[in-house]
């Protein structure tokens, strides 16, 4: 999705293989205090594909706005599958977000609401504004990818504790608020312990409070796993495609 957000901001060249490879070794700088790593290595790695640095940081901008922006609005959802709240017509307020966040992604919002934050980094403004359209569907992408990792969750939940399929959209519905979290204590690496605390205080819901504790750390480990194998995996098969070297041409002849 990454590498459509750059394409769609003009940079068509951006192949899958290295894009992967670029995207994939950012994520180890998450754990590096402030995430601040994750954005200038990206934007190093980008540049040396031919991807202008205006261009990647507009697409981390974007990227980081869409999936905020979707978070917010599953979140929304969890609050809906609160048990305490069942009786709670009042509950069903917390859809406001959902306009609200629509409106946020907005080309004539978001736009320059991005612009002057960047300009209050020093940084230069977005190339240009992606249309309403594709903001939508890259939107579309994002959820997909949460509920991808909903089901992760409720499955590593239920590998370890009996878990009713009834709590499934509760559970799901836990990680994105998690996320949201750890992206407003973008102090902590990756939001490490506060996106843990948090998915673990929301399973506390349906479950016991030391049995979401366990599941939170282990979903945490076995996540962090889980992509140091996939940056291992696309950094090779990157390495393994790549153009040799004119010297060596050269030398081979």
């Amino acid at each position: 999705t990454w590498r459509w957000i750059v394409h769609a901001l003009g940079e068509s060249h951006l192949q899958p293989r290295p894009a992967r490879a670029v995207w994939g070794k950012s994520l180890i700088a998450r754990y590096v205090p402030t995430n601040a790593l994750m954005v200038v290595g990206r934007i190093v790695m980008a540049e040396r594909e031919g991807v202008a640095k205006r261009i990647c940081l507009a697409s981390i901008v974007y990227e980081l706005g869409l999936g905020f922006g979707v978070a917010v609005m599953l979140g929304a959802y969890f609050v809906i599958q609160l048990p305490d709240l069942q009786d709670q017509p009042v509950r069903y307020a917390v859809l406001g977000l959902v306009p609200i966040v629509l409106t946020a992604l907005h080309p004539r919002v978001f736009f320059p609401a991005a612009n002057w934050g960047l300009g209050k980094l020093g940084r230069e403004p977005l190339p240009k504004a992606l249309s309403f359209a594709r903001v939508l569907q890259f939107a579309l992408f994002y959820l997909a990818a949460f509920v991808m990792v909903g089901v992760g969750v409720y499955a590593f939940a239920k590998a370890l504790q009996p878990v009713a399929a009834s709590d499934f959209p509760y559970i799901a519905a836990a990680y994105p608020v998690a996320f949201c979290v750890a992206v407003v204590t973008f102090i902590a690496p990756s939001g490490l312990g506060t996106r843990d605390a948090t998915l673990a205080v929301a399973i506390a819901a349906v479950l016991d409070e030391t049995v979401a504790t366990a599941i939170a750390v282990g979903f945490r480990i076995f996540q962090t796993v889980i992509e140091l194998i996939y940056v291992a995996i696309v950094v090779a098969i990157a390495r393994r495609h790549a153009p040799s070297p004119v010297g060596s041409r050269s030398s081979a002849r």
